[in-house]
């Protein structure tokens, strides 16, 4: 006779984390993961661009760097790209109370051919070259306009310096009911390799009931299906 097991997986409002921790299984608390994160913009350039899609960039903090898209918000960025960076925007967060972003605004082109672009151009303005040149779209221009000088604009070197790796500060996260996904749950040392409570025999937990952090798109749910795939054939195999 197979012997009876408790198993727990999925989403929930969370509620059950404070149970397990008074059952002395070791847990983290939640947070916001694959999120939107603020920024302070300038009234004149939300009112502008809100909404407006930054396709092509790619978007790095710390040592991580993502290429995809992101959308401009009045709570701040959003998209696939940078929620692929959550753990080391969090990382910056908890330790600083803020974090710095750098979009690369042409990740298919060098610094140098960037600059080559702006400088061999014949067209007077640079707005009109970098929307000509470099096919960068108005709310790409006008994020250079709002975190450059007038002179930092009007130079070449400078202005491609930035159209590779401008500074954006990030100065929070969406709140954790808002997030796609969260950190946090029953840490990963609490449970054995079969996913069972090493305080807890015969209760197996998976899926987002683990502290694990990865990025949306599909994923998060391979992972939980191959955990049940594996614990499966775990308790098909137990005598």
């Amino acid at each position: 006779m197979k012997k009876s097991v408790s198993i727990i997986g999925g989403e929930s409002d969370g509620i059950w984390l404070d149970l397990f921790h008074k059952k002395d299984v070791e847990v983290v608390p939640f947070k916001a993961s694959n999120c939107a994160y603020q920024v302070n913009w300038n009234i004149d350039f939300i009112t502008a661009f809100e909404g407006h899609p930054l396709k092509n960039i790619a978007i790095s903090c710390g040592d991580k760097r993502q290429k995809g898209e992101m959308v401009i918000t009045r709570f701040g960025l959003e998209g696939n790209a940078i929620y692929a960076i959550s753990p080391q925007i969090r990382n910056e967060l908890n330790n600083q109370q803020k974090a710095t972003v750098f979009l690369d605004l042409k990740p298919t082109l060098t610094y140098d051919e960037v600059l080559q672009k702006i400088k061999k151009s014949t067209l007077k303005k640079t707005s009109q070259k970098l929307q000509k040149e470099l096919k960068l779209n108005p709310a790409q221009i006008g994020l250079l306009k709002i975190y450059l000088s007038k002179e930092t604009y009007l130079n070449p070197e400078l202005l491609a310096q930035n159209i590779k790796k401008l500074p954006i500060e990030i100065t929070g996260s969406a709140l954790l009911d808002e997030a796609i996904s969260t950190t946090g749950g029953i840490k990963l040392n609490a449970l054995d390799e079969n996913f069972q409570l090493k305080m807890m025999k015969n209760h197996y937990c998976i899926g987002e009931m683990l502290d694990l952090d990865a990025p949306t798109g599909g994923y998060l749910l391979q992972s939980y299906f191959s955990m049940g795939v594996h614990l499966a054939r775990h308790l098909n195999a137990m005598p």
